[in-house]
């Protein structure tokens, strides 16, 4: 707008579940200057919104506390789904209801054969819960559930 001066915020509220994006968030922004402009930024990260409030520039930070409080009942919804989920125990591999599995193996560096044989061979995975109520951690062992493949 004419004589505006200043940015607009907009937010959007969203938890990601994609691993490549969990690592790469660049995948996902464009950080190339609009019309031409300069960009502003050269880089993103992911970081709690917490720390982001904390390290805001002062002057911009009030729009920053706003969000996060709005978000406060948000996030303790989804703590409170996550401790009621509960996957621990054994689990055991079903590849025919693996979906894209081959393809992400050669999309990592495999030889298509090499990620078809992955991709259909049988595993046994062990989930506990790790000490945070949302995370779990996962033990993956060859079909004799004895020797661990990765953890």
């Amino acid at each position: 707008k004419e004589g505006f001066a200043g940015q607009e915020l907009s937010w959007t509220i969203f938890r990601c579940s994609d691993s490549n994006l969990e690592r790469d968030p660049s995948l996902v922004c464009n950080l190339s200057g609009l019309n031409g402009e300069k960009p502003e930024f050269t880089a993103v990260k992911w970081e709690k919104l917490d720390w982001v409030v904390d390290n805001v520039w002062e002057k911009k930070a009030r729009p920053y506390q706003v969000l996060r409080e709005a978000c406060v009942p948000i996030m303790k919804r989804w703590e409170e789904r996550c401790a009621d989920l509960d996957l621990s125990g054994r689990w055991s591999r079903d590849s025919d209801r693996g979906v894209g599995v081959a393809e992400g193996l050669v999309a990592r560096g495999l030889t298509k054969d090499t990620a078809l044989a992955k991709a259909t061979e049988p595993y046994i995975q062990h989930w506990k819960r790790h000490v945070t109520e949302c995370e779990w951690v996962v033990t993956t062992y060859d079909a004799d559930g004895i020797k661990p493949r990765r953890e």
